[in-house]
């Protein structure tokens, strides 16, 4: 019984002593996160060939009732840090899946959204971001704001806008930039945190600043110049998890 298990996982080691570590060391629970995953409570919905139980919305939705029953900052901290991969999970290909999301499933890795930018807060309809095509890969340009987990994420996926004659919500690609600098072909990414948050301290809120950031074109997710279509799939998928936090 998958409630079962994950009450008794979350119960035996989310103890409060633990949690308020975490939250006054502003420290992602790495060790659990890594549990969880061992346990085969991370990708629960993703498919078998990642290593995931190719079950549905529904099984996660009750692994994370338990997680955050037991304490809800662990709950959510371990929630967020796989959550964003979902739009892998529906828009990738066979190769990406296997790159990203394998190691996210066993609890290796961590993975992060940025789509919120400073000028525009919940419209995505506009991005000042920009994604430019040249022979060998795309430039990145732009800053997005309120990332959660960018200081741990060890991988993005970022909304940022390709046409710039499209109307508004057209013209938009979803991006996947992996943390490891190695695997870009120039530029930069520069990480910041922002500070003082009044809660929920053990997950990072960040500031992504991309200058001339270049990447491969397998990192592009989906379709080209449907990203806002990605992203608002994976929002009605991912909101019915938020809900169950």
């Amino acid at each position: 019984d998958i409630k079962r298990a994950a009450a008794k996982f979350a119960r035996g080691e989310f103890q409060p002593e633990l949690a308020q570590e975490y939250e006054c060391n502003h420290q992602f629970p790495r060790e659990l996160y890594k549990k969880a995953g061992e346990l085969g409570f991370i990708g629960l919905d993703y498919p078998n060939e990642v290593g995931g139980g190719n079950m549905g919305v529904i099984e996660n939705a009750l692994i994370i009732e338990e997680f955050c029953k037991a304490d809800s900052g662990i709950g959510m901290a371990i929630h967020l840090a796989y959550l964003p991969a979902k739009i892998v999970k529906l828009f990738g290909t066979p190769q990406q899946h296997q790159k990203f999301l394998a190691p996210l499933v066993k609890g290796d890795w961590v993975s992060a959204v940025s789509f919120t930018e400073p000028d525009h807060g919940s419209d995505l309809t506009r991005m000042e971001s920009t994604l430019e095509e040249k022979t060998d890969g795309f430039v990145l340009n732009g800053t997005k704001v309120f990332t959660t987990n960018g200081t741990y994420a060890d991988f993005f996926i970022v909304l940022a806008q390709e046409d710039q004659e499209a109307p508004p919500g057209k013209g938009m690609t979803t991006i996947l930039i992996e943390r490891d600098s190695s695997t870009w072909l120039g530029g930069e990414m520069k990480i910041n945190e922002i500070p003082n948050k009044m809660g929920l301290k053990m997950v990072s809120s960040n500031e992504l600043v991309f200058q001339n950031l270049k990447i491969a074109k397998e990192n592009i997710l989906g379709e080209r110049g449907r990203g806002l279509l990605n992203v608002l799939d994976f929002l009605d998928e991912s909101r019915i998890e938020i809900g169950a936090q």
